[in-house]
C-alpha cells in the first residue's frame, strides 16, 4: 500500500496514478479533495492516527 500525500499538487497528480497502476494506493489532500482522495490535515495528529488505523 502506498500513501501519496499532497495528491492534488503538481507532483502528486502524476505520482498517484502511477502508484495505482502498480499496487493499491491512496492519496491525501488538504484543501482540494477529489472523488478518489481523502482530505487530511497532516498537522492534526489525531487525524493522521485515524488515517493509519
Amino acid at each position: 500500500m502506498i500513501l501519496v500525500t499532497g495528491a492534488s499538487g503538481e507532483l502528486g497528480r502524476v505520482l498517484l496514478p502511477m502508484a495505482r497502476r502498480q499496487t493499491k494506493a491512496t492519496g491525501t489532500t488538504f484543501s482540494r479533495a477529489g472523488d478518489d482522495t481523502l482530505t487530511v490535515d497532516l498537522t492534526d495528529f489525531s487525524a493522521v492516527d485515524e488515517l493509519f488505523d
